[in-house]
């Protein structure tokens, strides 16, 4: 900023010189404006074309000075536009390696594909509860938006498997596919599932017919936005009452509610004991409305007696801070709750 107000002030130094010159010449020498003009731009340049009018010896000490002046601030705004273009060009060099360096410490982040029309919605929500997320975007204003927001945004086009391994997808969680293509999600799907075996995939199919290929490259989710509206606005109006629920407890951020889906690690106390004896729900005051057993199978509203295995996902509902302290305790990261 500082450079950008000193350039600022050199370009209106410069109009006064030329305002001075060309007052000057028409004054001492009788000149019109225009060979006024062109006797102060020549003469500030120093591109040495002549006098085009008579000077006597006021006339040259004058000429002198306006070649003094206009030099000295036509290098001060060559070093100045030199300044600012080092600068920036630094400072995007250091800020690139500090993302490529803070990306490369990224463990069981979220890589979203594309930050257009649904995606800047998907990375709001992934924000919203403070996931650590990457964005591929294509679009360069958008990307340094992206950057000046904060947000960890490479530059680049999600297909080339360059772009990709930028985003450390061999520690990453999950991949959320959201560009404008089917053909291209499926490439980007296949590089993803091959860097990644275990990595959660979710699609986007912009056609339905599609969607079988998304799942057969490797997509572990494929949404159709087209059928999901559909569905969500049938749902609206037909069970009002549950959709304002789930939205309360999903979107809102009204109450100090979420629901999740908690992986049972090997590790963790609670991997081969049943519900009761686990204490989740005496304790921490979580309902465990379901359990997606390792398999695929999902168990809605266990019993008691139901034992908890190593590889099932708890999908629990409840306040943030005891779901965040539950999550530690079935990966191990804490003994007793």
């Amino acid at each position: 900023m500082h450079s950008v107000r000193l350039l600022r002030w050199v370009a209106f130094g410069l109009l006064l010189v030329l305002t001075y010159g060309t007052a000057g010449y028409m004054s001492l020498a009788g000149a019109d404006f225009v060979n006024a003009l062109y006797m102060t731009v020549t003469s500030i340049t120093t591109v040495g074309f002549g006098e085009i009018i008579p000077l006597d010896r006021t006339g040259r000490i004058f000429t002198m000075s306006v070649i003094f002046f206009g030099v000295v601030l036509i290098m001060m705004a060559i070093g100045v536009l030199t300044q600012i273009a080092v600068e920036g060009t630094l400072r995007r060099v250091l800020e690139k390696r500090r993302m490529t360096k803070q990306i490369h410490r990224m463990q069981n982040h979220y890589v979203l594909c594309g930050c257009g029309r649904i995606g800047k919605y998907i990375l709001e929500e992934l924000r919203k509860v403070e996931a650590p997320v990457v964005v591929i975007e294509q679009n360069l204003e958008v990307a340094d938006q992206l950057n000046r927001d904060g947000v960890l945004c490479i530059h680049g086009n999600a297909t080339e498997e360059e772009t990709l391994e930028k985003t450390n997808l061999e520690q990453a969680r999950g991949l959320v596919v959201a560009i404008g293509s089917d053909a291209e999600a499926v490439f980007i799907i296949l590089t993803a599932r091959d860097h990644n075996p275990d990595l959660f995939i979710v699609a986007r199919a912009l056609e339905e017919k599609n969607e079988l290929k998304l799942r057969r490259a490797g997509a572990n989710r494929v949404l159709s936005p087209y059928r999901f509206i559909g569905k969500r606005m049938a749902s609206s109006i037909l069970s009002p009452a549950i959709i304002d629920m789930l939205d309360s407890i999903m979107y809102s951020g009204e109450l100090d509610l979420a629901m999740e889906g908690l992986l049972v690690y090997s590790s963790s106390p609670v991997a081969g004991k049943s519900l009761r004896d686990s204490g989740i729900r005496e304790k921490l005051g979580l309902m465990i409305i379901g359990i997606r057993k390792a398999h695929g199978n999902i168990h809605f509203n266990p019993t008691a007696d139901e034992v908890i295995e190593p590889g099932d996902t708890l999908i629990s509902i409840g306040e943030k801070d005891s779901l965040r302290k539950l999550t530690d305790f079935l990966s191990g990261g804490i003994r007793e709750l």
